[in-house]
């Protein structure tokens, strides 16, 4: 029995493979609606037995979500967003799905669409914000008809980012934004939202930052000014687009136009002592890449374990396409070296920590 628990401590704490290949695709049918797609967030939620997947477009783009078969590709339901100067849309980047957190003030249940109105490519905007809102109850919907969100299901989170609080500037472009849903370590909430501002010229990719969003100040009416919580190397050396974190909190993935980069949090490491750690699990480009006619744009995970890495691209020139989902497993890395990097050592520490505590727990 002891190496049976052994063997279940040191699977939780390995990383997924570090090549991500076994990629999958499938077309969406996008029927020229979402020709600029920049987000995908996975649901829980199926319709008669597919798996979900939540897109939206970029800045001119429909002022809507779609949800998308993952299997079929087909256009499960259309939702539109209330036309409202409150919520412009002027250049949403990502979308997220999480828990909501404490601070979420409607009642129901289930998790919580987050869409980052965030991208600022002049660098002047002084609206920046985050719609969030309840997941609809999928199984009422009717497959292929158009719903509306209503504005008063909908929380408008604005934000700005303060030099005084360690931005390097008090703007910046943005496209990449994931939810903390397991609030693990002390400072930590679940609901908290994370952004990673996007760079890209070489000379400044120096100047990106990894900003938190708590909860707890999350209440639709306050301007926060958001708090730097990380300048880690692991994030300064690419131009990022879009990012996601499991809902168990173990991995987290942050996509670019080259690299998309891992990272595996194990039991007592907080999000920012992660990234700050520089223990990456996997860096690579895409193999294969893309279709010729796609940016790559959006990345996120499936809701449970195993995990698989879920991707999306815009159509180029905002040309209509049907732009593929790509669909990578995150099998276990069975030709890792046997001896970690010194990066690693944190990892390493953790993982004999836990194989010590199981071997404890044997003792009782």
């Amino acid at each position: 029995m002891w190496w049976a628990v052994l063997f279940a401590v040191a699977q939780a704490t390995q990383c997924p493979n570090s090549v991500l290949t076994g990629r999958t695709s499938i077309k969406l049918q996008l029927n020229g609606i979402w020709n600029e797609v920049s987000g995908v967030a996975v649901s829980r939620q199926t319709v008669n037995g597919e798996s979900l997947a939540w897109i939206h477009d970029d800045s001119g783009g429909v002022h809507a979500f779609g949800l998308f078969g993952m299997t079929s590709g087909q256009l499960i339901q259309r939702f539109d967003l209330p036309v409202d100067p409150e919520i412009p849309f002027e250049d949403p980047e990502d979308i997220a799905l999480g828990d909501c957190g404490a601070s979420w003030p409607y009642p129901g249940s289930g998790e919580c669409l987050y869409l980052g109105d965030v991208g600022d490519n002049n660098k002047d905007r002084t609206n920046l914000r985050i719609y969030k809102m309840r997941e609809p109850d999928l199984s009422k919907i009717t497959v292929g008809a158009t719903s509306s969100i209503p504005l008063s299901g909908i929380q408008i989170l604005r934000f700005i980012y303060n030099t005084t609080l360690g931005a390097p500037t008090i703007n910046a472009d943005c496209e990449t934004l994931f939810v903390d849903s397991v609030g693990q370590e002390p400072g930590e909430a679940k609901g908290d939202i994370y952004l990673v501002t996007k760079w890209i010229a070489a000379i400044d990719l120096m100047k990106i930052r990894l900003f938190r969003y708590p909860n707890s100040m999350q209440d639709g009416v306050t301007n926060v000014s958001l708090e730097v919580v990380s300048a880690a190397s692991s994030l300064t050396d690419q131009t990022w687009t879009g990012g996601d974190m499991t809902r168990d909190g173990s991995l987290l993935v942050v996509g670019g136009y080259v690299v998309t980069r891992l990272w595996r949090r194990g039991p007592g490491t907080s999000i920012v002592a992660m990234f700050n750690s520089s223990g990456v699990c996997a860096s690579a480009g895409l193999s294969p890449p893309l279709d010729a006619q796609i940016q790559q744009e959006g990345s996120g995970f499936t809701p449970v374990a195993p995990y698989a890495l879920m991707q999306i691209g815009e159509c180029l020139n905002a040309a209509p396409c049907n732009a593929s989902l790509y669909h990578t497993p995150l099998v276990t890395n069975t030709n890792a070296p046997s001896a970690a990097p010194a990066s690693d050592a944190s990892r390493v520490s953790m993982d004999l920590s836990l194989i010590i505590w199981a071997l404890c727990l044997l003792c009782f």
